[in-house]
């Protein structure tokens, strides 16, 4: 049975509210690491909207969805993906969303028909070409995949088709087989045989589904999947962390959720449950992602700033640093998504935080990265297991 403050936690409304309280104590001053500048965000939203111009000059803006980063120059994996059926999109989509947490600077994917892609496009094509090659199946079906194909994954071989070796290395490759192993026994202890098969199973095939319960289904139904860290009431935490500022009462005082690969993952599933017939809704429930990209564009134009020199050595997620800037970060982008329409033509009215990821935040804070290093290294180094980032 799940409590109500573990239900409390895995609500994409306590992420904004918990975010909110530490971002006005960072206002007033009352933070540790950061300083805010509300007199730069008209500026950073200027800034957001130029890009938002540059990467979606024309059409409509998709939602920051995983099937984007396989529509690569002259190689659209997704439509590739779409050849299959909706359920078997689900689970991809599931599965290379798991996959993707911080691939590390040096890792690159070689692929005859992409070419040379690395960072979240080169896992994306990495994960298309595994489920072509049925890695991820129990009878090593092309595009199958289900629970028993992933709890009894290889390390070896998915290593092999990661391309990951020495000179190559993939950060956090055995935390991501990990997840997908765990994944695969939840499929299994439900009884069903896939991820699409549990979905469909608790919500209606067709019609409507509200993204904020699809992201409590999934933070329930997959708690186990994240590595032990904090727990209440028994109950893993996930992607929640401690911060002095959070506020909230009782066993939730002080703990500030981002649940950031599962809000994306639930972002990601638009598109796939689309296709399926269900149409996702009430997607501004959700927040933005706390991640070093979104993060990092917030210090290169000057929303925020560290009150020290920035540490040296990468940081563990559960540094007060690290989880200081997320909040900062989640709460500043709804302050972007207000602002960024009085820097936009009329024609791009209506865009909310999921576009916003895709055209603006996003890839303004990647392109900032590598202007200021050849690496494209975010401004603050953080550890990766694979299973946050």
């Amino acid at each position: 049975m799940t409590s109500a403050g573990v239900s409390l936690l895995r609500s994409a409304e306590t992420v904004r509210t918990r975010c909110r309280s530490i971002y006005e104590a960072a206002v007033a001053g009352d933070t540790e690491h950061f300083a805010v500048h509300p007199d730069a965000f008209d500026e950073t939203a200027r800034a957001v909207a130029d890009q938002v111009e540059m990467s979606y000059p024309d059409g409509p803006i998709p939602i920051h969805g995983r099937l984007n980063h396989l529509r690569l120059p002259g190689f659209d994996g997704a439509s590739i993906a779409k050849h299959e059926c909706g359920e078997t999109l689900i689970d991809f989509v599931f599965v290379s969303v798991l996959l993707d947490a911080g691939a590390g600077a040096a890792w690159r994917f070689f692929d005859d028909d992409a070419g040379v892609t690395s960072r979240s496009e080169g896992l994306a094509v990495a994960s298309l070409r595994a489920a072509e090659a049925g890695v991820f199946s129990s009878t090593s079906t092309p595009w199958k995949i289900d629970g028993a194909g992933l709890a009894n994954l290889d390390q070896e071989r998915v290593a092999d088709l990661m391309q990951h070796r020495r000179g190559n290395q993939l950060a956090g490759i055995a935390g991501r087989l990990s997840l997908l192993r765990s994944l695969g026994k939840i499929v299994e202890r439900s009884g069903a045989v896939s991820v699409s098969a549990m979905l469909t199973a608790e919500f209606d095939s067709r019609g409507q589904l509200s993204a904020t319960n699809l992201l409590a289904w999934i933070l329930n139904r997959f708690s186990d999947l994240w590595p032990g860290r904090l727990e209440l009431d028994g109950n893993n935490l996930g992607d929640t962390w401690s911060h002095h500022a959070a506020g909230g009462e009782g066993g939730t005082a002080g703990l500030v959720p981002f649940h950031k690969l599962s809000q994306w993952l639930t972002y990601s599933l638009v598109e796939p449950l689309a296709a399926s017939g269900v149409d996702v809704t009430d997607l501004e429930g959700l927040t933005g992602l706390a991640e070093y990209r979104n993060g990092g564009m917030l210090l290169e134009t000057g929303a925020i700033s560290l009150k020290t020199d920035p540490p040296s050595a990468a940081l563990s997620p559960d540094d007060t640093l690290v989880v200081e800037w997320r909040a900062l970060t989640v709460s500043l982008l709804d302050e972007i998504v207000l602002r960024l329409q009085s820097f936009l033509p009329e024609s791009r009215s209506g865009i909310g935080l999921g576009e916003l990821l895709e055209a603006g935040t996003w890839p303004l804070g990647r392109r900032l990265a590598f202007d200021r290093s050849a690496s494209g290294e975010p401004p603050i180094r953080i550890v990766s297991d694979g299973t946050v980032f």
